[in-house]
């Protein structure tokens, strides 16, 4: 780490295990995890823009990581007004790195997918897609693409300032397309969800005791979901009504709209859950996708900040057993040592320091 944010130049070997950083708040934990999730995904997870990681005061900043996984590999940004991937000393796009390294993410503000609106669950559902194969990040920008155009049309169809009759025919050229990109991310999405559930069900009762969680996939507003690609799309297509359509001024049909619902017996999670439970369940989510990587032939790094607080003493030693067993790289934050739990590398984060304990 060089100049991020407040972290001093400073180098950290990590275990290939469980790593943890303990320090009070404030002093860089966070930002280590931060450092890392930018140097593989290439975005910060505090939607903020590349020059506000810089340290104050200073023009630049660098990170850099050594990764052996088989072959050893170099990885290295730079960050000034924008950010410069290196990977073995060749320029790369961040998404390159994205598909090669998979990271998987909990941070405090994941609850937000159980606690707010459908956009955060759809990216929850989009992370299962992308680690279950990172090629589907490119289907995820197609569409995001697609249905932007298809948006704006519409858009401008109710402005006037097109036609509804060109509007029309212009729609009726990019709809078979617009329509086979929809269908395969549901498809995407749906079988993701499907091959972890019976997993998440499983570490969520392991932790709660409740064990009778159900996560139901939304399609369009409708619990009827379609698995064969064909009828899928004459089932989004059937909502395309173009007269509502211009009207709205935006797409009303399309993956754009899914959504997951948790459930606990007949019980809304949103509700039902307290905040300590609404936690384990998004970390029984993230664990069992680095279960579901894992048996993929993928080894992920699992980043979690502030996991353990409102989880008692038996949930916390759970959820260290499930990290153990997962045999994935692991690095946690806290403000204290747990004395009763094992870890393989300890350090401590004081006013941008790290040191090894």
């Amino acid at each position: 780490f060089y100049n991020f944010r407040n972290l001093q130049k400073t180098t950290m070997e990590l275990s290939s295990g469980t790593n943890v950083l303990v320090g009070q708040n404030g002093h860089g934990k966070t930002n280590v995890l931060e450092s890392i999730y930018f140097l593989l995904v290439g975005s910060s997870f505090r939607s903020v823009r590349p020059h506000e990681l810089v340290c104050e005061k200073e023009g630049r900043a660098k990170v850099t990581g050594d990764v052996s996984g088989g072959a050893e590999e170099k990885i290295e940004v730079e960050i000034s007004r924008r950010a410069t991937f290196r990977l073995n000393g060749k320029g790369v796009y961040a998404q390159v790195l994205r598909k090669k390294f998979p990271l998987i993410l909990f941070e405090p503000e994941s609850l937000l997918a159980i606690k707010k609106g459908p956009d955060l669950r759809r990216e929850l559902l989009d992370e299962m897609v992308v680690l279950e194969n990172p090629l589907n990040l490119k289907l995820l920008a197609d569409y995001k693409k697609a249905l932007k155009l298809r948006n704006q049309i519409l858009k401008n169809a109710k402005d006037q300032i097109i036609t509804k009759h060109k509007a029309k025919a212009l729609l009726e050229c990019s709809d078979e397309g617009f329509l086979e990109l929809a269908a395969m991310v549901s498809l995407k999405r749906f079988g993701a969800l499907e091959s972890i559930s019976r997993e998440v069900q499983s570490l969520f009762g392991g932790i709660t005791q409740k064990n009778n969680l159900q996560m139901n996939y939304i399609s369009n507003k409708s619990f009827e979901f379609e698995q064969d690609k064909a009828l899928l799309k004459k089932q989004i297509a059937k909502k395309l009504v173009f007269e509502r359509e211009v009207l709205c001024g935006f797409t009303i049909s399309g993956p754009h709209m899914d959504d997951i619902e948790f459930v606990v017996g007949e019980r809304n999670a949103k509700t039902y859950l307290s905040q300590g439970e609404q936690r384990a369940l998004i970390l029984a989510i993230k664990a069992s996708l680095v279960y579901h990587c894992i048996a993929c032939g993928k080894r992920p790094l699992l980043l979690l900040d502030d996991v353990f607080s409102e989880l008692d003493v038996i949930k916390r030693e759970f959820l260290v057993n499930i990290l153990r067993e997962a045999k994935s790289q692991t690095i946690i934050t806290m403000t204290e040592t747990e004395k009763t739990l094992k870890f393989d590398k300890l350090f401590l984060v004081k006013n941008g320091r790290i040191d090894k304990i």
